[in-house]
């Protein structure tokens, strides 16, 4: 239960400075709706938090300045094998 509870904290710290660096390069936050066509979601220059994309869920979806659609995940692992690998 701890274990998770840290995954959780550390997952939430990701994900806000992922937002924070979305801002800072110009993005502005969008609300949060369900994605099932690749027109919906954030326009060009916005991010939305936590939302489904198709049939997944995805931590940040950004719409970037040519309207490519972007997922990125926010995941912290326990693991010493998993943090070694990642530096």
């Amino acid at each position: 239960r701890i274990a998770t509870e840290r995954r959780n904290e550390g997952k939430d710290t990701q994900e806000t400075k992922v937002k924070d660096y979305l801002r800072s390069l110009g993005f502005e936050e969008a609300p949060t709706v369900a994605i099932n066509t690749i027109v919906k979601g954030p326009q060009a220059m916005q991010f939305c938090a936590e939302c489904q994309l198709g049939e997944r869920k995805a931590d940040v979806v950004v719409r970037l300045h040519d309207t490519r659609l972007m997922a990125i995940e926010c995941k912290v692992s326990n693991s010493a094998n998993k943090q070694r690998q990642a530096t």
